[in-house]
């Protein structure tokens, strides 16, 4: 009887721990494929990254010394790269762009980095941090994109 119960509760609780552990080792996977594919992009861009961030669906990469900053985001299988040189820029500001819900309610619907030139002919750059087209929530975009920010507008003032 103790033996049936014992091996009962075993196989209960390994079939309730099963989709944690695959869902851990799925984000990790995840995390090493964004990882490695920001590092070639760097090398690539023939930068070398002081400091990164994952978070979400996009990977973030800055070098310090050169003002070079990779973004790169993943929606399914497909990757989109953004290398930005940030001495062609003065500042750099978030964008929020909400929609109203049914009940009369602002909803976020995309965060943007936006990179504000030096110069009237070139254009400022965005970069997307969230859009809910590729996600439904937000996981720590908003304080992300905040952080990323201050830095770089810490950054560009030092060069001055």
């Amino acid at each position: 009887m103790d033996l049936e119960v014992i091996i009962i509760g075993s196989i209960t609780i390994a079939i309730c721990a099963i989709p944690f552990v695959l869902y851990y080792l799925n984000n990790s996977k995840n995390e090493r494929i964004m990882i490695d594919t920001l590092k070639n992009f760097a090398r690539e861009n023939k930068i070398e990254l002081t400091q990164h961030e994952i978070c979400g669906k996009y990977i973030i990469g800055l070098d310090e010394p050169k003002l070079k900053l990779c973004f790169i985001s993943r929606n399914e299988n497909e990757f989109t790269k953004q290398f930005i040189e940030l001495n062609d820029f003065k500042s750099s500001e978030i964008i929020r762009i909400s929609i109203k819900s049914r009940d009369n309610y602002s909803v976020l619907n995309q965060l943007h980095l936006v990179f504000k030139s030096h110069k009237h002919e070139h254009s400022d750059i965005s970069i997307e941090f969230f859009n809910t087209k590729h996600a439904n929530q937000l996981s720590g975009e908003l304080q992300s994109i905040e952080e990323w920010n201050i830095k770089i507008n810490n950054l560009l003032t030092q060069q001055k």
